[in-house]
């Protein structure tokens, strides 16, 4: 079994993501193994079997550089996972057993399970998810606009990341590669891929068909309707919809969908993410109906993918709440919030989205005019986001506003016009100029100003 296993120890890194499959039952002789394995490298190529705990401490302990995903057996699982998961590579454990509810209990316990699952299927399915969300988390995205495109004021505002990858984008375009350089590039190719069919075929179509003329066709092989393209739009319409460009977002929005309605059949863990940026889309857009039947969605999809306490449900707890907020529903909204903040304070979950739930909250009561506990959620929100943001992130800013709309209903106009000034400032330094949220807080500002 050793030298079986061997087969499969990494040379080199080709790729950012490793997938360790751990089982005691796993024999790459067997047939369902292989089949096994090979669904598991169509979506990370790097898949290193593993038959104890041990060997799979081992694998994450020697990852230094790789972001890692565990699936385990359900037997195994429960020894292993509280060693491995505070972890700082392992970014999520799934397990594959034969029973599924014989593991949920203790598996509701560790945030980063993304799921209990009995065939390979869902877990391949969830595996593109997670990977496509840590390629999103990890993606730099700067947009000029076709008529900014000369325009040196423009570029220099741009982030330094941005365009250091223009730049190293162009010098790649212009590099004239010799046929020993392409030799080189598929040599190394097959050494890593050399067991991947998949990989393999595409390499050598590379090799028969490459022409110079076509180096931007390689780069974007895939059909228009591939499922991987659906995380493709869903990238893009996060941008639009941080732009306050709704319209646009919702378009990109809508091509993900389709080509998601194709790919998977409908409650589709994939279709979760989907539909709560739907939510947020039809928030920002005052179509409050349609984003609570959009989060709604997004929730009932988690709930029969997901562990219980899972903190996704904290994210849509407070999203359901929040519109309930724009609706006038106040009790509903502090319920769900409250929903939210049980998730997120008892399990492991990044702190801005219990700042978020904080802020949610804190507005609510604002609204209701308790302003004695609105102020409290706001400043537990704003320390956290002050923590984890950088000074000017456009997330500080709707923390400032919010705060100056208390003082100003409490008569601390001081308070009120330091607040709000803050976020303006933000607000034109990071937001496109005809944001929403510019003409916002400008509208408060005039509104300050005059009780003054």
């Amino acid at each position: 079994m050793a030298s079986k296993l061997a087969q499969y120890q990494r040379h080199r890194m080709a790729e950012n993501y490793l997938v360790i499959w751990v089982d005691g039952n796993i024999d790459m002789a067997n047939e369902d193994c292989q089949n096994t394995m090979e669904q598991l490298r169509a979506v990370v190529n790097q898949v290193t079997p593993c038959e104890t705990a041990e060997q799979c401490i081992q694998q994450l302990t020697e990852n230094q550089e790789e972001i890692s995903f565990v699936i385990s057996s359900g037997a195994i699982g429960q020894h292993l996972v509280p060693d491995i998961h505070d972890m700082a590579k392992l970014n999520a454990i799934f397990i594959f057993c034969g029973n599924k509810q014989r593991h949920q209990i203790w598996a509701q316990n560790w945030a980063k399970i993304k799921g209990i699952h009995t065939s390979i299927q869902p877990i391949c399915d969830a595996l593109k998810m997670a990977v496509n969300q840590c390629n999103q988390n990890t993606m730099s995205i700067s947009i000029i606009g076709a008529n900014e495109g000369g325009s040196t004021e423009n570029v220099n505002q741009l982030e330094p990341t941005f365009m250091y990858s223009q730049i190293f984008k162009e010098i790649l375009l212009e590099i004239e590669h010799s046929e020993q350089a392409i030799k080189d590039l598929v040599t190394f190719c097959q050494e890593i891929y050399h067991d991947n069919d998949n990989e393999m075929k595409i390499i050598d179509e590379f090799q028969r068909t490459y022409q110079a003329s076509k180096a931007i066709w390689w780069y974007t092989p895939l059909p228009s309707n591939h499922p991987h393209l659906a995380g493709s739009h869903l990238n893009f319409a996060a941008c639009y919809e941080k732009m306050g460009d709704y319209t646009t977002a919702l378009k990109v929005l809508k091509n993900a969908y389709q080509i998601q309605q194709k790919a998977f059949e409908e409650g589709n863990p994939a279709f979760s993410s989907t539909y709560s940026w739907f939510g947020r889309v039809y928030r920002n857009m005052k179509d409050y109906s349609k984003s609570l039947d959009y989060f709604e969605k997004c929730l009932g999809i988690d709930k029969k993918t997901l562990p219980e306490n899972h903190p996704y449900f904290g994210i849509s707890y407070s999203n359901i709440g929040d519109v309930h907020r724009f609706m006038g529903n106040y009790e509903k909204a502090i319920s769900f919030h409250q929903k939210a903040l049980n998730v997120q304070e008892n399990v492991q979950c990044n702190p801005l989205d219990c700042a978020t739930t904080y802020i949610n909250l804190g507005e609510t009561y604002r609204q209701m005019k308790d302003y004695t506990t609105a102020l409290t959620y706001f400043q537990k929100g704003l320390e956290i986001r002050e923590n984890k943001l950088p000074k000017n992130h456009p997330d500080l800013a709707i923390v400032y506003h919010n705060l100056s709309k208390l003082y100003s209903s409490t008569g601390q106009y001081n308070m009120a016009m330091k607040n709000v000034q803050q976020a303006v400032e933000i607000a034109q330094e990071k937001l496109p100029s005809n944001h929403p949220h510019i003409l916002e807080y400008k509208e408060t500002f005039e509104k300050i100003r005059k009780k003054m």
